[in-house]
């Protein structure tokens, strides 16, 4: 009796052991998973590819994007191996370091850029990629995983080519346009220079017909209408020749006028002789002989040969 009494106690003991340490395993596997979980919920990670399917002959790119909350110092994170490339070849990277303010809460992004190139017609894929985390504060080390990404890879697209001949033809427009412009630009002056030109020599040729009719008034005798028609065919000729109004002035501002002119002094000195006999004669009753008159007509004939 007493034996059974001690193998059943024996028996009671074994039992209680083993249901204390099973209980403390759970307990442990609790508080770890506990513990990795809250490591987990600290550091969010995501990856995506910019487009589902691709042309061969087309690049495309891999956005790996962590972020936690909390300054960019808080953890150093580094990818644990080579990005696993399946039909796809790695041609560049680069990686983005980011804080942004949400709600009031500081929260950082660290964020990869892989640019792939296809390889071949078919299917590409992206396998997990392990990226690996120091906590600064703790130096607990983590581990993160992105789900593998696959890639359809269409035939090359071919791009077509631009015909130049409607460029071509633009081009040639605009360059006979230009041209005509200036050729236009330049008849339209020349005709305006040939029609100044004219205007100028019907201006001489005017004053020379006006000036063989003032011999009519020595012949005559009539030296008041001499004198008072060349006055006037000189001052018409030189408003009209110089742009001068000279309506209403006396000789020594028209010939002022003349002065500030770029003219030949010895055009400006013939101005000034005829001008100033023609007001001897006016106010100081000068008198003048047959050869006088002569030499004053001379006079006016030189002005109108020179340019």
């Amino acid at each position: 009796m007493m034996v059974k009494r001690k193998n059943f106690l024996r028996s009671i003991g074994i039992w209680v052991s083993f249901i204390f340490l099973f209980c403390s395993s759970s307990a442990v596997a609790v508080d770890v998973s506990s513990d990795q979980d809250t490591l987990l919920s600290i550091i969010e990670i995501s990856a995506s590819v910019d487009k589902s399917e691709t042309p061969l002959n087309e690049k495309l790119t891999y956005t790996v994007e962590l972020s936690w909350e909390g300054e960019q110092e808080r953890y150093k994170v580094e990818m644990a191996k080579a990005l696993p490339l399946e039909n796809l070849e790695l041609t560049g990277s680069v990686s983005i370091n980011q804080k942004k303010l949400i709600e009031r809460k500081v929260k950082s992004f660290k964020t990869y850029k892989f640019f792939l190139k296809p390889l071949h017609k078919g299917e590409g894929k992206i396998d997990e990629v392990e990226f690996k985390y120091v906590d600064t504060q703790t130096n607990d080390t983590l581990s993160l995983f992105t789900q593998p990404v696959t890639v359809k890879i269409a035939p090359p697209v071919l791009k077509e080519e631009k015909n130049p001949l409607p460029y071509l033809i633009i081009i040639l427009v605009l360059f006979f346009l230009i041209i005509t412009f200036f050729v236009l630009r330049r008849r339209e002056k020349e005709e305006n220079k040939e029609g100044e030109d004219k205007k100028e020599k019907s201006l001489e040729e005017k004053a020379k017909s006006d000036l063989s009719s003032l011999r009519d008034f020595l012949d005559k005798k009539e030296i008041d209408a001499f004198f008072q028609n060349l006055h006037l065919i000189l001052t018409n000729y030189i408003e009209h020749k110089y742009r001068i109004y000279v309506k209403g002035k006396s000789s020594n501002n028209i010939f002022n006028s003349l002065l500030n002119l770029d003219l030949d002094k010895t055009k400006l000195a013939l101005f000034k002789e005829i001008l100033t006999k023609c007001d001897l004669y006016k106010y100081a009753d000068f008198k003048f002989t047959k050869k006088d008159f002569e030499e004053l007509l001379k006079l006016f004939e030189k002005i109108l040969e020179q340019k």
